[in-house]
């Protein structure tokens, strides 16, 4: 809960720093750069684990100790806007919730998300049942997998980047996640044939650089914040994101009950030293199949999400001229308060 509360304030700073969509995708860019850093200690964490709870609480804590060193810097960093926030009415909560939860944008952006969610929790929890199939141990199933999300999702980052100066996101995100439904679908009947299962690795190679879309996780919630400010004349980042990561907890709780039900589902022996046949297509399944589905609802969920076209182009230049007026509104009265003090 402490590191929601962190990370829901440093998200809720990012679409103040800019209204460029192009600027926020170099944000989300950036943090996969750093995502390659931070998620190394995890990797490590399976090592240092197996050497002693104590040695794994030290680690923990200096983990701890740096990412609170960053964030104080940072914090101290960063010059927030407070000329956006002129002015503006405390609203009752259910009130400001009633307002959010009934947009179209919001509802089609959180489900998106919860599906995305619903697939990472699919992924982190079931790492041990992959080693079945993919024929290596814990330790070297976690260094691929930690290569394959962070070093090849970057080339898929990069590459969506770049084809964001000539689409929208909405329309990359679409396209991406057709591709990828299409990858794993054609993926799981070809590796069902005896003897193919190194292929497993070329189609998650391919998955994780087609799934680069995710670049644009973030930019497109920000989005959602312009436009509830535009129509409703208030900042409720925080609100957005709070509400937001509820409804993506709960995906994180679902996701190994999926999981855990279709391998139980296929016959699958916890600890077993090897596994049935129809244990090994349950695995094989629950890779390829399940998160298609999962894919699947998220497309839909994105197709319906009404920023984009003409009326993407309007909202940035209404939330741009809203802050201009918001921006002068904050200077003049500043420039009074100032006059007042040296008047007295």
């Amino acid at each position: 809960m402490m590191l929601s509360l962190v990370w829901l304030v440093w998200l809720a700073l990012m679409p103040e720093l800019t209204e460029s969509n192009d600027e926020r995708n170099k944000m989300a860019l950036n943090n996969q750069y750093f995502q390659i850093v931070g998620a190394f200690p995890v990797l490590l964490a399976f090592l240092i684990y197996a050497s002693g709870l104590l040695t794994f609480q030290i680690f923990t804590g200096i983990c701890a100790l740096i990412c609170g060193v960053c964030y104080y810097y940072i914090g101290s960093i960063l010059k927030e806007r407070p000329a956006l926030y002129i002015n503006q009415d405390t609203v009752p909560l259910l009130r400001a919730l009633k307002e959010v939860l009934k947009t179209r944008s919001y509802i089609s952006m959180t489900l998106f998300r919860v599906f995305n969610q619903l697939n990472l929790a699919l992924g982190l929890s079931f790492m041990f049942a992959y080693i079945y199939i993919l024929g290596v141990d814990i330790t070297t199933a976690s260094l691929l997998y930690y290569i394959l999300s962070t070093f090849v999702a970057l080339i898929g980052f990069l590459l969506y980047k770049k084809l964001s100066m000539k689409k929208e996101m909405r329309t990359l995100i679409i396209w991406g996640r057709i591709i990828q439904i299409s990858i794993n679908t054609i993926g799981f009947f070809i590796i069902l044939l005896p003897g193919v299962d190194i292929l497993i690795w070329i189609f998650m190679t391919i998955n994780s650089i087609v799934s680069g879309f995710m670049l644009f996780d973030y930019p497109v919630m920000m989005l959602v914040t312009d436009e509830d400010e535009v129509l409703n004349n208030e900042r409720r980042e925080g609100l957005i994101l709070g509400t937001n990561a509820f409804f993506n907890k709960i995906a994180e709780s679902i996701g190994p009950i999926i999981g855990t039900s279709v391998l139980l589902l296929f016959g699958f022996v916890r600890d077993a030293p090897m596994q049935l046949p129809s244990a090994s297509i349950g695995i094989k399944f629950l890779l390829l199949i399940v998160p298609s589905i999962i894919n699947l609802a998220g497309l839909i969920s994105i197709y319906f999400f009404p920023l984009h076209g003409k009326v993407l182009e309007e909202l940035h230049q209404k939330v741009i001229i809203l802050h201009q007026e918001k921006n002068a509104l904050y200077k003049s009265q500043t420039s009074n308060d100032f006059s007042k003090l040296n008047s007295q």
